[in-house]
């Protein structure tokens, strides 16, 4: 006999990766997951670099065109960071969004995070990072490996859910989500703090 199989996902709990009983609030399957990603993306947990030693007066000072030059591409990459990150929020709520319905749904979100990928390393692959900016550019890259991982885990939770695996890939999925959203943060903090440096 056919029975109706619709995507379901067994929540789990963010801080232990823990299944959580599926009897609570099995409609929710990422509510804990995503919630936790928004909460990720509000702060910085990365510290700006102790100050240089002062610069002394023989040191070479670049042309005033070397100086625009590098002030504009930090400017190019911050422009861009803050455009990837607001999609990356719009990919959160539509995986919030569809996480309830069936797989098509599910599939459609993963869909939608894979081509964010692909248009962020395409960027990356484009635009070389300057020396000033360096970190805040290997940072954006583990932001876009994070989402990789995270895309990879929804996958692998459509093609196999209802399962016996479903808690444990639905959290390693959820992680990696956590972690990009971290990582976009940190990203954001050290391109500001590179700016006296790009200048």
């Amino acid at each position: 006999m056919n029975r109706d199989r619709r995507f379901r996902v067994s929540p789990f709990d963010m801080r232990t990766a823990r299944p959580l009983p599926a009897v609570r609030v099995r409609r929710f399957a990422f509510t804990l997951a995503l919630a936790g990603v928004l909460v990720a993306g509000c702060g910085s947990t990365e510290s700006p670099p102790a100050s240089a030693t002062p610069v002394q007066l023989d040191t070479f000072e670049p042309s005033a065109a070397a100086t625009t030059a590098l002030a504009d591409s930090l400017a190019a990459f911050e422009g861009h960071l803050r455009d990837a990150t607001g999609r990356e929020g719009e990919l959160v709520r539509a995986l919030a969004a569809a996480s309830t319905g069936d797989p098509a749904r599910m599939r459609s979100a993963i869909a939608q995070m894979h081509t964010w990928i692909d248009g962020e390393q395409a960027w990356l692959a484009a635009h070389a990072p300057l020396a000033c900016f360096a970190a805040a550019d290997a940072k954006f890259r583990e932001v876009v490996a994070s989402m990789t991982s995270a895309a990879e885990g929804f996958t692998a939770l459509v093609a196999h859910s209802p399962g016996p695996s479903d808690d444990a890939t639905g959290a390693a999925a959820g992680r990696a989500l956590q972690d990009a959203a971290r990582a976009l943060a940190d990203t954001a903090t050290l391109a500001k703090t590179a700016r006296t440096s790009c200048r």
